[in-house]
């Protein structure tokens, strides 16, 4: 297991969050795990689609919404600039069934209790989904 950062922090939300807003398009990644199928697992920030047009959300253009999700990338895949296309949410490969982590962000939103938050779903997720070889007691990790 390869742990590429500890801690998310509310500021680094939120100057994402404000460089979404100013651009319109795209996404910012945390990558913060590689699997042993080289899937690279991330805390996801960027635009999704398929909201209605609602005045209480802010941080949205009328169709499309900042949302959050924890997601991984193939080894394989090099774009990382699409939220919905280039992350994939993990599934149960054996009921197909997504662990859909996507969640919209409020206007009232506290950074920091954010990152928490996303820290905390992204271990229960990767506990739950990411592949590690199984080591024997008696066996050297590198």
């Amino acid at each position: 297991m390869v742990i590429l950062a500890k801690a998310i922090k509310g500021k680094d939300l939120k100057g994402c969050v404000d460089w979404l807003m100013a651009e319109k398009c795209g996404c910012c990644h945390f990558h913060l795990l590689t699997d042993d199928k080289g899937r690279k697992w991330s805390v996801v920030v960027g635009w999704s689609d398929g909201f209605e047009e609602n005045e209480e959300d802010y941080f949205s253009d009328g169709t499309y919404q900042i949302c959050t999700k924890i997601a991984y990338q193939e080894s394989n895949n090099i774009m990382q600039c699409d939220f919905d296309i280039d992350f994939t949410m993990p599934y149960n490969e054996e009921t197909s069934e997504v662990c859909d982590t996507c969640s919209s962000i409020s206007r009232s939103v506290d950074w920091s209790e954010l990152a928490e938050e996303l820290l905390k779903e992204f271990k229960e997720v990767t506990d739950e989904f990411a592949f590690f070889e199984e080591v024997e007691e008696d066996e050297e990790v590198a």
